[in-house]
């Protein structure tokens, strides 16, 4: 049997953007307008700036544009600037399936810099993109999970899924594409240190690094390069880093399979993704309380009975110091949003959570992992608020906002780029942008769509 590099290679180059089903396209389509609405909020970040300012110095040249910037750099260059601006503040999309979750929408800023770089279509990006997402979330369904620590972060997912969009895109031999995946698939694996405890802003720039790789593997490979095709699904490759057990056929689709940009989970609030429904609940018991919030005795809040979100209730997140463990703290989110009756950049920027009224809501707060829906990747939420007059307020949220099951429709998400987008760039090019990305794709140029990214306000 033809080994797994090349069986993955034969399948991508196959693909085809008038092959997808109508749905799929439209919702590759959504999660593109999602993900530059969480560019252009990440951008005031500074881990935004410093990736910029390292994109400068390191990948210097004018082959593609920074989404948001408009400044131009080499194809690795804008990789590293965009992808910044877009996984900054935790609001980008969320996948979670029987293992290891993550963000797939980082890998637009591949798929950006190499489709403006040859001047092709919005139809053809997003046909890469799609190519990365169904790649993206069958790796995560494999990698270790479970409760922590496990060993792998979900960054590990980038660089072989830049190396395929990057080919979709690029046109490599089916040999060359094998080749380039031997060699970032040997280099993708990255320790799940990167976002424990106290989270580090590296968070923001990890998965642009992991998609350098990537199309670094391509181009060596382009170049005549080998990689190590007969090892990399061996016990020293994919299989140390996989569920014991695990077939890797689950990596390729089988026939009848729904294409997997069905199965993401479109991010409401600026956080992590598994507390989107717990924030849900706090924004529910704002609108429901108003001013009787103050009446409050005491808050029990069911969570997802799962590894990740154990760790997540530790008490290393009950009091944050920074704002990648507060977005990441179902303390903080839940203080904020049920004081405020909402979660969004401003309040981070504003270290909201250690407000004074915010610490008695976190002070009154018992976290309870409990409830089921881990394998689904669900993550449900239920609150209950215990008034001083000895009342229970309860709210259930078992699907998120943006859940699969409790999706979006084309107008909430055309109203999330706004909210998001137009306070850093304005109204004006919040639509002209949106414009453009509702225009058939197959006439619109990714080129168009930087630039008017670019435009001054």
């Amino acid at each position: 049997m033809e080994d797994i590099c090349g069986r993955i290679a034969h399948w991508a180059q196959e693909r085809r953007w008038d092959a997808m089903a109508a749905p799929s396209r439209e919702r590759i389509r959504n999660l593109f307008i999602d993900t530059l609405g969480c560019a252009f909020a990440g951008r005031p970040h500074p881990a935004v700036a410093q990736s910029t300012t390292v994109a400068r110095a390191l990948w210097n040249g004018h082959e593609a544009t920074g989404l948001g910037s408009g400044q131009t750099f080499g194809l690795l260059g804008a990789m590293l600037d965009s992808g910044a601006a877009i996984r900054a503040l935790d609001l980008n999309d969320f996948y979670w399936g029987p293992g290891l979750g993550g963000h797939p929408s980082d890998i637009f800023a591949t798929a950006l810099a190499v489709a403006e770089s040859r001047d092709l279509s919005l139809a053809d990006m997003l046909a890469a993109v799609a190519t990365g997402y169904e790649f993206y979330t069958r790796l995560m369904d494999l990698m270790r999970a479970g409760d922590p620590p496990w060993p792998w972060d979900h960054t590990s997912a980038c660089a072989p899924c830049a190396t395929l969009i990057a080919a979709q895109l690029l046109k490599p031999t089916e040999e060359q594409l094998a080749q380039a995946l031997a060699i970032s698939l040997a280099r993708a694996p990255v320790f799940s240190a990167l976002r424990a405890g106290k989270i580090s802003s590296v968070k923001a720039a990890a998965p642009a690094l992991g998609q350098a790789d990537g199309v670094i593997a391509l181009q060596l490979s382009m170049a005549g390069m080998t990689g190590p095709r007969g090892a990399v699904d061996g016990p020293r490759g994919l299989e140390a880093i996989i569920v014991e057990g695990s077939s890797l056929d689950h990596l390729l689709p089988g026939e009848g399979d729904v294409e997997r940009v069905m199965d993401i989970t479109v991010k409401r609030f600026p956080c992590m993704g598994t507390g989107q429904a717990a924030t849900a609940v706090a924004v529910a018991l704002h609108e429901q309380l108003g001013p009787r919030i103050a009446d409050i005795e005491a808050i029990t809040l069911q969570v997802s009975n799962s590894g990740i979100v154990r760790r997540q209730t530790a008490d290393v997140y009950r009091r944050p110091d920074r704002r990648e463990t507060a977005d990441h703290s179902f303390y903080a989110i839940f203080g904020i949003a049920l004081v405020d009756g909402k979660l969004s950049p401003d309040q981070f920027a504003a270290r909201r959570w250690e407000s004074p009224e915010v610490a008695r809501v976190i002070d009154s707060l018992t976290l309870i992992p409990d409830l089921p829906g881990e394998a689904e990747g669900i993550f449900p939420a239920r609150g209950h608020a215990r008034m001083r007059d000895g009342t229970v307020v309860t709210i259930d949220m078992p699907y998120a906002p943006g859940h699969r099951l409790n999706a979006l429709s084309d107008a909430q998400f055309d109203a999330k780029f706004h909210a998001f987008s137009e306070p850093v760039i304005g109204e004006r090019r919040a639509s002209e942008i949106l414009r453009l990305c509702r225009s058939p794709v197959e006439q619109i140029r990714v080129r168009d769509i930087l630039r008017a990214c670019a435009e001054p306000n």
